[in-house]
């Protein structure tokens, strides 16, 4: 999730006009200003929470405020927005489809907006994108879901105070003081996923990481053996990449509420720093060591394929994120052998009867609002078959010195892109092997879609 920014291409302008008449008067760059929100609620029975922020050190006539860019889904709808000044008074607002701009007069100001949190079934169509649910007793919170943010840059470090459900703890990915968030930035604010309310919450630090945990509900397993299980994930992918993308973590883990039908019994979510894990409340602890934990390896792995490494091509960035989810797995032991095969086979299985298979490459395959589950088994499936047949190649044309691993390490050191181009180019740089002709064979044409999933490593 990205923050919308506009150019400052006025204020540099004018800064080359003002070094052009007086070049040897220098004048200071004043500070950035510095932006805090408090959030509470408002209305429990009709899931409404007001918002309000502050924007101090101002130094320019007028302020935009937008919502965050969002790739799908629906943005926040907020109601009643007002700006007041130092004094209290109410200060001039201009409101467009795309946001709203404060007359603040190079003066501090407040704002605030009320939410609706509460709307029905947010996990079929916005299930990527609208992250936030909020219950009698609990709560969490997605950034982009909640908070408008100034169009201009801040100064490092914004405080988001969270004061719904009084005396009840917060965690976040980022420091928490009491209530209060202390996130690096604006962006990290808005992509961050807070919990508050009757969650039970742990922390540990794992291959100097630390790793926060919040769950909530009732379970068939213990809370502590979950943890370890995530902690033994977490630490075998940092030492996949060498070190991890952040040094902060959180993991929220709660019923999933959309079951059935053509629903999933498990949904995982990455944002930034967070994990939202939607489990079935089924589960029990046979299952802790079978591969719905594929859903924890799934996620942390997104921190590297689509976060660090940034997307490109969907099939990469969820079927080499599937692929390695049971490499750790196995590489943990929290599945042996036997049930990665038998995995590995339902996979294929499910992708030799998939109607869309033959018919729609696996490169054009989407998650779009993950309602059609068929083309998200086409997207999952054939991209975990065909990161698993590069994989081979790799090991083949090596003696087993690479494999796929080594040369996403490579695309994390250097930046690549998560696509076909830039997964090519670093096995060239890692081990002299190219590996476009297979790709194209296996995600660009879709009669190879019916060899991939019949002899997988074809």
């Amino acid at each position: 999730m990205r923050i919308l920014r506009h150019a400052r291409g006025a204020a540099i302008g004018a800064a080359l006009a003002i070094a052009a008449c007086a070049p040897f008067a220098s004048r200071p760059t004043p500070p950035p200003p510095f932006l805090s929100y408090a959030v509470r609620l408002a209305d429990g029975q009709l899931g409404v929470v007001e918002v309000a922020g502050s924007v101090s050190g101002v130094t320019v006539p007028a302020v935009r405020l937008s919502t965050a860019e969002r790739e799908g889904g629906r943005a926040p709808e907020p109601i009643g927005f007002r700006a007041t000044g130092p004094g209290g008074g109410t200060l001039a607002v201009e409101a467009d489809g795309e946001g709203w701009t404060v007359r603040c007069g190079r003066r501090d100001f407040t704002f605030s907006y009320r939410l609706v949190l509460t709307i029905e079934d947010r996990y079929t169509a916005d299930v990527r994108t609208m992250l936030t649910s909020l219950d009698e007793d609990r709560c969490r919170l997605h950034g982009g879901d909640l908070l408008l943010v100034p169009l201009m840059e801040t100064a490092p470090g914004v405080i988001v105070d969270v004061d719904l459900f009084p005396g009840a703890p917060v965690s976040a990915p980022w420091d928490v003081v009491g209530r209060r968030i202390l996130a690096p930035g604006v962006g990290e604010a808005v992509g961050m996923v807070v919990a508050a309310g009757a969650y039970r919450f742990f922390e540990n630090e794992s291959a100097g990481t630390t790793v926060g945990l919040a769950i909530a509900g009732d379970w068939k397993f213990e809370d502590g053996e979950f943890f370890d299980l995530v902690g033994h994930i977490v630490r075998r992918e940092i030492s996949w990449f060498g070190d991890s993308p952040v040094d902060r973590y959180l993991f929220v883990c709660d019923r999933n509420p959309a079951r059935g039908g053509k629903c999933f019994d498990h949904y995982g979510m990455h944002t930034g720093s967070s994990m939202i894990l939607l489990l079935d409340p089924a589960l029990d602890r046979s299952l802790l060591f079978d591969t719905p934990m594929s859903i924890v390896a799934h996620e942390f792995f997104h921190n590297w394929n689509g976060g660090a490494i940034p997307p490109g091509e969907i099939w990469f960035v969820e079927g080499a994120t599937v692929y390695f989810s049971f490499q750790a797995l196995l590489d943990t032991r929290t599945i042996v052998p036997a049930q990665y095969r038998r995995k590995r086979d339902a996979i294929a299985a499910r992708f030799a009867e998939n109607p869309y298979a033959g018919r729609v490459p696996v490169a054009d395959a989407g998650i779009g609002d993950l309602g059609d589950r068929d083309m998200v088994n086409l997207l999952y499936d054939g991209g975990f078959l065909a990161a698993e047949a590069v994989d081979a190649r790799l090991r083949e044309a090596t003696g087993g010195r690479v494999g796929l691993i080594d040369v996403m390490r490579r695309m994390y050191e250097t930046g690549a892109r998560a696509d076909g181009e830039a997964l090519d180019r670093a096995a060239v740089e890692v081990c002299g092997e190219q590996l476009a002709p297979l790709v194209d064979a296996l995600v660009r044409d879709p009669a190879s879609a019916r060899l991939l999933a019949g002899h997988g490593t074809s």
